[in-house]
């Protein structure tokens, strides 16, 4: 056998070792993700539930709320199972043959879309926080029914007008087997829509956020220290009411600012290594799936932390789903003879008690 003969057998066991632990690699992290998806569509719901529950909250507020709900929940109905099934298969994946390529398509445009929805409502989230804490008093901007139309429909509006262009070839295209670690995703990107997608969603994104919750920040310090004002604004001691809403408010923003923030955490590095390799089928694999993972954490998380963070959301599920271990602290059911049965006593039996004195005593 000759050199180039060895060297060949060895580069191709070399090869075949790598594919299989690619291999490995992708079917374990496909395991994992489907934790992660059952833990993010059962946050959704219960997400949903308290959104229903809790009529005293600011009707704009559950509003966006209920609309990064949604974007999640999508997420993990349409998206997640397509993912794993990607990660378990990849080119044994169905979506690999050519006759279904719509529903390629639709894997990726759905994947890229929905994330971006997500981050774009955290966005909107920190608009109306800015809106309600600052311009509190100025009731008609809270209620203005065009600027909640507007937080509620600009991510998803711009992410489908923008991701939607790849479906015609424009500026990118979808398809199967040009990323290791996504098979159903972009096959080429061109750098001016690169460039101009992620900055439309991720950095306009990031700009409103630190804006929004950078002034809000800077409200609440200024007007807590002032004399003779307390909250963030001078509240005569008249309107306690006031003062209880405007707290709550600031309570409110307090919770979803620490949800955003643990979102980008997650979030970031998946765009920052989108910048770096231009191409994706550079991306080697076991990196580029634990960036999806942390994507994926991300979204999965992200209706799980304003339940926790609430008190009254917190009281609200336990007394909702754990009212069955509250009522067996109680010895039971009285018997049906004793319903509407008012107890009595004779005077004797209170005597010995010490509750009514003898007389002459």
């Amino acid at each position: 056998m000759s050199q180039n003969d060895t060297n060949a057998s060895v580069i191709n066991r070399q090869n075949n070792s790598s594919s299989e632990n690619d291999s490995y690699s992708s079917v374990a992290f496909g395991i994992v993700t489907i934790p992660i998806v059952i833990v993010g569509f059962i946050g959704c719901i219960l997400f949903l539930f308290v959104l229903y529950k809790d009529t005293k909250q600011r009707h704009s507020v559950r509003a966006c709320f209920l609309n990064l709900c949604l974007s999640s929940l999508f997420f993990c109905i349409f998206s997640g199972p397509f993912q794993i099934l990607t990660y378990i298969t990849q080119d044994r994946n169905f979506l690999a043959d050519p006759a279904n390529d719509f529903w390629c398509q639709f894997s990726a445009f759905t994947n890229v879309a929905l994330i971006y929805v997500v981050v774009l409502c955290h966005a909107a989230i920190a608009v109306n926080r800015y809106c309600v804490i600052i311009f509190y008093k100025r009731v008609r901007i809270l209620k203005s029914k065009i600027l909640l139309s507007i937080l509620l429909v600009s991510p998803w509006f711009i992410t489908i007008v923008i991701y939607i262009f790849p479906l015609f070839h424009l500026g990118a295209s979808y398809g199967f087997g040009g990323n290791p670690v996504y098979k159903c995703s972009f096959q080429k990107r061109e750098k001016a829509f690169l460039m101009a997608s992620r900055a439309i969603t991720t950095g306009s994104a990031v700009i409103l956020i630190c804006a929004s919750y950078l002034a809000i920040w800077v409200k609440v310090t200024m007007n807590s220290r002032r004399p003779n004002c307390v909250g963030i604004d001078c509240i005569p001691p008249a309107a306690p009411k006031t003062l209880r809403q405007i707290n709550k408010e600031v309570r409110v923003a307090k919770s979803t600012f620490i949800t955003c923030l643990v979102f980008i955490i997650f979030f970031l590095p998946s765009t920052v290594q989108a910048f770096v390799i231009k191409n994706p089928a550079n991306l080697q694999l076991v990196p580029g799936l634990t960036l999806i993972l942390m994507q994926q954490i991300g979204i999965a998380i992200s209706p799980w932390l304003p339940i926790l963070l609430s008190e009254s959301w917190r009281n609200m599920l336990r007394l909702k789903l754990f009212t069955s271990g509250k009522q067996s602290s109680t010895v039971g059911t009285a018997p049906i003879f004793l319903l509407n049965h008012k107890p009595t006593a004779s005077s004797d039996q209170f005597k010995k008690t010490g509750i009514i004195e003898a007389p002459g005593s």
